[in-house]
This record gives structure tokens, C-alpha cells and sequence, in this order.
């Protein structure tokens, strides 16, 4: 069921003014003519619904809302934020969102609803699989020579509880994991639930692994001394990407073409200035009640990047997506012929229009 975390809509307010023929002097005559042109001006706005989420998927778009920049391309965003990539696809099949951002779970979004993936807006580092530090699974690393740095083996993971987001890149590097050791998924009990239910279960002693993304990764070593044993980037390359409805691909592209020329502005900005974005990233977590210190900000400052123009003109764009595609089509999470219509839906005359 979707879980509609926090609105972040910020509604552009239309003036009414009613001129009349009495009354009011020609000082007074130009106040209403000036808050005319405003209704007016904002009634010309064209409103994208943005999908997003209140962890590091939600700082890019966070900082084009703060600078007022939307207005200037003739948008209105209307911001939604929801728990993971898993509730945001519930909501993409029930029309609620035009466009928005996504980690791997763009992979279901695509092949149940015909989305497409229209840019890069980041890499998807600090994705991390944890154990407590008196897990019998820290003494046994590179069980599989081929990932020398992941901790356990069957003997230990086998029988195993692991917590994780369900249709996420989490649930990729959970499965993942689970290959490399050569354990199925029926040999272990993998319990879905949102990001901060899998830190609060986990701490109070249920499960043995549990899978988080930045800011937890970064955060729950020095809380609670849990231990990490692998990470995606162990296995593989994955991005956080743009991904929009087939309704607004169609429908929308001029609007689409601007939304992403926007989020190159702020990736390049950003990017260029760590200072600015790691206050951005504190503001943003802040504002959304994540607990984070300066210096789990600034580790995930340097883990997770955001594509800026020359990194998307320049990257090898539908790699990882497809890399991603193939896994969950090996693993028969989805079929052969989904696969290949979501490669199919990789699309990059959007961001190749917003960088000419």
C-alpha cells in the first residue's frame, strides 16, 4: 500500500484581483493591473507531479524547489515523497506521478507500466548490507575469490533473517549477495519494510542482516556498532534515474525536457561546491526528521554523485540500467521479453534535448 510519507507541494500563490470602473486612484489602478499579470503569469504554469523520496533520491529536486527555479522554465512542481522505489510504482500504476526519481526499482516501474528512463540524476554508492559485531558472519570474508571484500559463507548466512526494501536497489544487492554465496532466496527469510522500520527492527534485535542506504549506512556504525559485509558496488554499477510516466512521455516532452535541464543546473552546481551540498543534503534530511551529524553528511557527500551535464554527455548511458534489467531477469524476478522492453524503454532524447 502506498505510505505518502511527506508533501512538499509548495503551492504558488495566485493572486484574484477584481478591477473595477470605481473607486481608486492611478496609484491604485497599477497595484491590481501588476497582481493581474501575476495571476495571470502563474495560471500560464504548467504543473509536473514529481515523484520522490526523503533520502538522498530527494536532495537534487529539494535544491530546484529551494531556488525558485521552476517558475523560470514555466513549471509548477507539485512534490509527493514516498518511502521507496516500491510504493513510488504503486503509485506510477495508479496515475498519481508524471515524472520522479529512482533507484532499480525503475526496472519494475518500467516493465509493469510502460515508464520510461529519461536521464541520470545520480550513482546509487552506500548501499550496504550490516551485521551486529557478534555475527558468527564476520569471521568468513571471500568465500566467493571472485568478492574477496564480502564478509559469510552458506554455513553462516544460510537459515538467516534479512531485512531489506522490497523492490529497491537494496533488494538487488540483497539478492546479489545471496548469489555470490551461492544461496537462494528459499534458504533464507527476507522480510520487506521501509528504510527506517528496517533500522528500528534491526535494533531491537530482530533479524541477523539488514540492508540500508545512506544516510543509515552511514550513520549505524557508530550508533550501534553494526558491522557492514557487502555493498552493491561490490557486485555492481547501479544509478539513481529519471524516470517518467508513458502518459507524460507522451504528452509532456517540452515540460520533461525542461524538468531535466533543471536537474542538471543543480547537479552542477552542487557538485562544483561541497560545502553547498552538504548543507543542502543536512537541510533537506532536517526538514524531513533523519537524524544525520556532519560527518555522515559529509561521507555520503563523497559516496553518492550527482550526474552532472558533462557526466551524463560523456557516461555510458543505458549500461547499468540494462546491467540491472539482466540480473532480475536471471534471478526470474522478471521475464526475458520485460527485460528487453525495458531496455527498449531506456530513452535519451529527453536529456539530450535539456543539454543541447
Amino acid at each position: 500500500m502506498k505510505k505518502r510519507m511527506i508533501s512538499l507541494l509548495l503551492a504558488l500563490a495566485v493572486v484574484s484581483t477584481a478591477l473595477t470602473g470605481c473607486g481608486g486612484g492611478k496609484e491604485e489602478q497599477g497595484k491590481n493591473e501588476k497582481k493581474s499579470e501575476s495571476a495571470k503569469s502563474e495560471e500560464d504554469l504548467t504543473t509536473l507531479r514529481v515523484q520522490s523520496m526523503p533520502n538522498f533520491n530527494g536532495v537534487l529536486l529539494s535544491y530546484i524547489v529551494d531556488q525558485g527555479w521552476a517558475k523560470e522554465e514555466g513549471l509548477n512542481l507539485d512534490v509527493e515523497l514516498y518511502a521507496n522505489g516500491a510504493a513510488a510504482n504503486e503509485a506510477l500504476a495508479a496515475g498519481l506521478w508524471d515524472v520522479g526519481f529512482q533507484g532499480p526499482a525503475y526496472v519494475f516501474g518500467s516493465v509493469n507500466n510502460d515508464a520510461k528512463i529519461i536521464g541520470t540524476s545520480s550513482d546509487t554508492g552506500g548501499d550496504t548490507l550490516f551485521v551486529r559485531e557478534d555475527s558468527k558472519i564476520l569471521d568468513v570474508q571471500g568465500f566467493n575469490p571472485t568478492y574477496p571484500d564480502v564478509y559469510g559463507d552458506p554455513d553462516t548466512v544460510k537459515g538467516t533473517t534479512i531485512l531489506f526494501s522490497a523492490g529497491t536497489s537494496l533488494h538487488q544487492l540483497t539478492l546479489e549477495y545471496l548469489e555470490s554465496l551461492g544461496i537462494s532466496a528459499e534458504e533464507v527469510s527476507m522480510v520487506p519494510m521501509d528504510y527506517q522500520t528496517c533500522e528500528q527492527t534491526f535494533q531491537i534485535g530482530e533479524g541477523d542482516i539488514v540492508a540500508l542506504p545512506t544516510p543509515w549506512s552511514t550513520a549505524v556504525t557508530d550508533k550501534y556498532g553494526w558491522q557492514p559485509i557487502a555493498t552493491l558496488q561490490d557486485f555492481s554499477s547501479t544509478n539513481t534515474d529519471v524516470i517518467c510516466s508513458k502518459e507524460a512521455y507522451e504528452d509532456m516532452k517540452p515540460e520533461l525536457t525542461k524538468f531535466m535541464k533543471l536537474c542538471y543546473r543543480a547537479a552542477d552546481e552542487l557538485e562544483a561546491d561541497k560545502d553547498l551540498k552538504m548543507a543542502q543534503i543536512k537541510k533537506f534530511y532536517e526538514e524531513n526528521a533523519l537524524e544525520v551529524t556532519d560527518k555522515t553528511i559529509e561521507e555520503e557527500a563523497d559516496l553518492r554523485i550527482f550526474i552532472t551535464s558533462e557526466e551524463q554527455k560523456n557516461m555510458e548511458y543505458g549500461k547499468a540500467e540494462a546491467d540491472a534489467a539482466d540480473f532480475y531477469a536471471s534471478i526470474g524476478q522478471i521475464e526475458a521479453d520485460q527485460c528487453e522492453t525495458f531496455k527498449g524503454n531506456v530513452v535519451d532524447d529527453i536529456w539530450k534535448a535539456a543539454l543541447e
